[in-house]
């Protein structure tokens, strides 16, 4: 008896350490309950991110993380091993993985996952007791309560463009270090490239930064390529609530020595409600000696951000010759406040030039060299929902260059693909232009430019379709490949509200036909146990409180859906 079980103990051992190698995905799940819990799958799911980290980085084999919904807490210290204080907590990225956050724990393909659905947070708030204040002109602005905080939520070193952060929400960071420097910068990400030829460029891609700050810059993400390389790339990002205390409400940008570089890029981006004390309330770009800082900033909006000068963005050269300039093109900002001179609630620059071009700001003076025009962008809510309505004077008014034309892979801040019209829109999202004829068509497997005016480039989202559809003159009708689909969150919800208030909203006549196998589906989690006795077990917590929602529809038909759970 004694020999067969140590016989199994070490069979147990054995699988237990090649499982999570036999693939190139670790998976991790706060609330997973399998045997092992050794990544291989999401029923053996880490519980916690930085157990995935420490395999990832000790096994070559090992290309992605993926991370089911949920909150998730930092638990080592940056010099390794425990930290001697809670604030001293972090997640440590130094080595090239891509991270994907924002599954729900049961999909296979990377498509399966719906933007937002199930948020992923890395949060630094370790007691989960931060108090939100909503006031920017608080001195806790944009939370209290932060003694426990972590001073970086995550910090990132020795990554090039393969390393990728999707799909997360990072909040909660809060760097205040009485006397050390890389603890009072990035509440959110503290990007460090400095040392000799030192490179730190991941890509970031559909993340939100909400609820972090600094003391000395940069209140969720500071970029430090002194005598470094520090060029990440932005896609589709969210930075929501910042605040700092010194530059960057939100971003700091900063590049000195000789002819370092520090160049992030954004595109489809949006900077709202971000406060800085001083200089820059959504981004603060400071260029030093012969390097570069010359941000690239490509149809995004910029939006009630709050600074002494420049409430959007400050750009300034405190020495040396211009080897680079910033570039914003195609970008909208609107209401921004620069407390000391509102002359620069768009962007101020100190020794550098900034011409903006196909962008709307206040300040503009309508011209036909750089195409800016000061009209109100005519956003669907001017202080929550940046989205273009229909008579916007920033819809089709995009650059006609090699940066604008088609790609499968250009998409706006809601996933969708741009130029849905003539030209690309200005800002960070593309009107839903009604294609044609008005027919839309679906499909949850698209991946490929996502127009909705045939199968070949469907739109992935109902949601999307039905929002589209309101958008058309006649009658119209939303065909709807085979597949299951389930209904993003209201867009009146924050990303971390319950889950069972995802629902598909009607809200104009329109016609729905689907296939044989088209399914819609109020599991979330796409776990319901569907012959079980028990009709509201817990598998069932998960689940829409209605999937559809009609209001005030003059007609509605709907065909060969098969409507569930």
């Amino acid at each position: 008896m004694k020999s067969s079980s140590l016989f199994f103990l070490c069979l147990l051992l054995s699988v237990s350490e090649i499982s999570a190698t036999c693939g190139n995905i670790i998976y991790v799940k706060h609330d997973a309950i399998g045997f092992l819990n050794d990544g291989s799958s999401w029923g053996s799911a880490y519980k916690d991110l930085q157990s995935a980290l420490d395999e990832a980085e000790s096994c070559p084999d090992i290309q992605e993380i993926w991370i089911a919904g949920g909150t998730y807490l930092p638990t080592v210290d940056v010099g390794g091993g425990a930290g001697s204080g809670i604030n001293n907590l972090v997640f440590n990225i130094d080595f090239d993985i891509k991270i994907l956050g924002g599954f729900c724990g049961w999909e296979s393909e990377y498509y399966e996952r719906v933007k937002y659905l199930c948020p992923t947070v890395l949060s630094g708030d370790h007691n989960g007791d931060d108090i939100i204040i909503a006031n920017m002109n608080s001195v806790d602005f944009p939370f209290s309560n932060d003694a426990d905080n972590s001073y970086n939520v995550i910090r990132m070193k020795n990554l090039t463009n393969d390393a990728l952060l999707d799909g997360v929400t990072i909040s909660g960071g809060n760097a205040d270090h009485p006397s050390t420097l890389s603890k009072q910068i990035g509440g959110a990400i503290f990007n460090d490239a400095r040392g000799l030829n030192s490179t730190s460029s991941p890509q970031i891609v559909n993340c939100i930064f909400r609820h972090n700050k600094s003391a000395k810059g940069g209140g969720a993400f500071y970029n430090y390529g002194v005598t470094g390389y520090a060029s990440p790339i932005f896609k589709s990002c969210q930075f929501q609530s910042n605040a700092s205390e010194d530059h960057g409400g939100a971003f700091y940008n900063h590049a000195s020595g000789a002819l370092y570089r520090s160049n992030p890029n954004f595109l489809s981006c949006v900077f709202d409600h971000n406060v800085s004390s001083d200089l820059g309330g959504g981004l603060y770009s400071l260029h030093e000696g012969s390097a570069e800082a010359a941000p690239v900033i490509t149809q995004s909006t910029f939006v009630r951000n709050k600074a002494r000068l420049g409430g959007g963005l400050f750009i300034e050269r405190t020495s040396g010759a211009s080897s680079a300039n910033p570039t914003v093109r195609g970008c909208i900002f609107f209401y921004n406040e620069a407390t000391e001179n509102q002359a620069t609630a768009s962007y101020g620059t100190n020794n550098v030039g900034v011409t903006p071009t196909y962008s709307l700001y206040p300040e503009a003076t309508v011209d036909q060299i750089n195409f800016n025009t000061n009209a109100n962008p005519l956003f669907v809510n001017s202080n929550s929902n940046f989205r273009l309505s229909s008579s916007s004077p920033a819809i089709d008014k995009g650059e006609v260059d090699s940066g604008f034309l088609v790609s499968s892979t250009d998409r706006d801040l809601d996933d969708n693909s741009r130029r849905l019209g003539s030209l690309k829109d200005i800002g960070a999202y593309e009107f839903l232009t009604c294609p044609a004829g008005d027919r839309i068509y679906v499909d949850a497997s698209s991946t490929s430019f996502r127009k909705g005016a045939t199968r070949s480039s469907a739109l992935s989202s109902i949601n999307m379709a039905l929002k589209m559809a309101c958008n058309c003159n006649g009658s119209p009708v939303i065909e709807v490949a085979e597949g299951r689909y389930v209904p993003h969150r209201l867009p009146d919800l924050t990303i971390d509200e319950d889950r069972t208030n995802h629902v598909f909203k009607l809200e104009c006549s329109v016609e729905i036909r689907g296939e044989a196998n088209t399914i819609l589906s109020a599991d979330i989690l796409n776990n319901d146990m569907l012959f079980s006795s028990v009709n509201n077990g817990p598998d069932r917590d998960d689940n829409c409180e209605y999937l559809l929602q009609s209001t005030g529809l003059e007609s509605l038909l709907l065909d060969s859906l098969n409507i569930r759970s």
